[in-house]
């Protein structure tokens, strides 16, 4: 019995080995399939694999031919094919066609891999870069400034991300209520907001009511604002924070 398991485990690894060089050779095979195919020639019959003589076949098939009027697309290997005088000439041309055509196809997806590679590392410069020129949360520090926008409505989910970034920056706060409600309201609003009472008593944070500063920052009526907004002061003076 152990013979007997000990012949099998050769034949398994023989097998292995065996479909092993297979692949390897196929491989080799594959490589040889467009060898040169890559390389700029000299003259431009051998880039289709053809001789001077057959080229000068095809010339005279465009020159004396209907082919030549019909203002076709034909390959040289097409029309070579089609004037060919035996099944022989006719498959060995439309071989090498289809040969070209492989190569053509696998280099084109050879390229596209590449540039999608390189597409991915130069958006992501691209994204880092307008990241540091745009405004952001991320950016934001002690010594920056910002007026914050909203209405006295509970404070959702979207109000919640984006306070809560401010808050972590440790920037300025000028909270502007833009609706006419009572100042239990507006307290109301900011507990919902988990805004912190320290920071509001030292007045790193304020809580005001919007007395037309929205419409000198903003660009767009409040009609057409997506609220609530936030602008940071620059050198250039308050710009649309980008949360």
């Amino acid at each position: 019995m152990k013979a007997l398991l000990m012949i099998i485990a050769c034949l398994s690894g023989l097998a292995q080995a065996e479909g092993t060089a297979v692949a390897r050779l196929k491989v080799q095979e594959f490589n040889q399939l467009f060898n040169g195919l890559d390389e700029v020639k000299t003259n431009t019959w051998e880039n289709w694999g053809l001789t001077e003589q057959e080229w000068t076949t095809y010339e005279t098939i465009k020159a004396k031919t209907a082919w030549g009027s019909w203002g076709n697309e034909a390959t040289p290997l097409q029309l070579l094919s089609i004037y060919a005088t035996n099944i022989e000439e006719k498959r060995r041309y439309a071989r090498l066609e289809a040969k070209l055509d492989q190569w053509r196809e696998d280099a084109v997806l050879n390229y596209q891999q590449i540039y999608n590679n390189e597409r991915e590392v130069i958006h992501a410069k691209y994204a880092a870069f307008i990241k540091g020129r745009r405004p952001v949360a991320d950016n934001l520090g002690p010594k920056d400034a910002v007026a914050f926008f909203t209405y006295a409505k509970a404070c959702d989910a979207r109000c919640k991300s984006m306070m809560n970034r401010l808050l972590s920056s440790g920037t300025k706060i000028d909270v502007y209520v833009m609706d006419d409600v009572s100042q239990e309201q507006v307290f109301e609003w900011a507990s919902n907001a988990n805004i912190p009472v320290d920071r509001v008593q030292a007045k790193q944070i304020t809580l005001n009511y919007d007395k037309g500063n929205f419409n000198q920052l903003s660009t767009i009526p409040v009609a057409f604002a997506s609220i609530p907004v936030a602008y940071v002061k620059t050198e250039e003076g308050f710009v649309r924070l980008a949360l």
